[in-house]
């Protein structure tokens, strides 16, 4: 089975998904299951930069300011 979001977004049951639509809405798509059930770290790490994202304009910005400060290994 498929899930279906609000910006027409069609994925996989077992998949997550970051989406954005054209009118800037933003999802966060998630397979059914248990409440209970841990989110995958990775998951977790982008769900987390996608909420930061639209809460922090400069975020993006600011990420880069700090990978470029940072010495070469």
């Amino acid at each position: 089975m498929q899930a279906h979001s609000d910006t027409g977004t069609v994925i996989p049951s077992d998949t997550f998904a970051l989406t954005v639509a054209p009118d800037g809405t933003c999802e966060i798509l998630m397979p059914d299951g248990s409440p209970d059930d841990d989110m995958p770290a990775a998951v977790a790490a982008l769900t987390a930069v996608f909420i930061r994202m639209e809460t922090d304009p400069h975020f993006i910005r600011d990420q880069i300011a700090w990978l470029d400060a940072r010495p070469n290994a």
